[in-house]
């Protein structure tokens, strides 16, 4: 059994899913602290030229509060504005039009109250669209979750979820280099899949709706289905 396990990003970077498409289950961190302008309500595309941010807004929440327990703020009103960023940066994009409508009706299907609905939401829908079938667990599900530190939830997940192989994103190989895993111990290289944009000079990292809409469904996965790893 093979897992990975990150924080529910929103419409995350090409690299999240090369992480979900090498894996059996992939678990979805519910259950640590909730990171103030970090990527779980928000990321970036290219408006103009230039990276921008969008942003699902939320309740105001103290620190400490878990992701699973933060609120969204007026989703009907993101959905509609969201919807026309997306409309405004890529309906000139090579598959901008297949796109938008895809994620239009998306948008229209879910309801959600918690930003991690949403979020875990845009990664069910972008790995159906990319074919990619790995099983999406929520952590906060798992029963018995616990543990106080980093280490210590991890290690209840790998036992939880049988593991044998634990994935890790680029950003964990410090944090977790010289932790005793249960589990083998894979971190992921940053991807170096570089695409025609609509910019004058190359942005990296964005929202897979800037790889989507830039070079479609076929090409993203297969540079999916090419990671590099550490």
């Amino acid at each position: 059994m093979i897992i990975s396990v990150m924080q529910p990003y929103l419409f995350p970077y090409l690299g999240y899913y090369q992480m979900i498409a090498a894996s059996d289950v992939f678990v979805s961190y519910t259950t640590v602290d909730y990171i103030q302008r970090g990527w779980i309500n928000r990321n970036r595309i290219l408006k103009n030229g230039k990276p921008v941010y969008f942003t699902a807004p939320v309740v105001k929440t103290p620190l400490g509060t878990l992701i699973n327990e933060v609120e969204l703020v007026d989703y009907a009103r993101f959905r509609t504005s969201f919807l026309d960023s997306i409309k405004q940066a890529y309906k000139k994009a090579p598959h901008g039009k297949w796109l938008i409508q895809e994620l239009e009706d998306f948008l229209a299907s879910v309801d959600p109250k918690y930003i991690y609905e949403l979020a875990t939401a845009s990664l069910v829908w972008s790995c159906k669209l990319l074919g990619i079938n790995t099983e999406i667990v929520l952590a906060h599900n798992l029963k018995g979750m616990q543990g106080d530190s980093k280490e210590e939830k991890l290690a209840y997940v790998i036992e939880a979820t049988a593991a044998k192989t634990l994935l890790l994103p680029p950003s964990s190989i410090k944090l977790y280099r010289d932790w005793e895993s249960a589990a083998n111990k894979r971190f992921l290289a940053l991807p170096d899949f570089i695409y025609p944009q609509l910019a004058d000079e190359y942005h990296p990292y964005l929202s897979i709706l800037d790889t989507l809409a830039s070079v479609g469904p076929e090409q993203t996965i297969k540079a999916i289905n090419s990671p590099s790893w550490q």
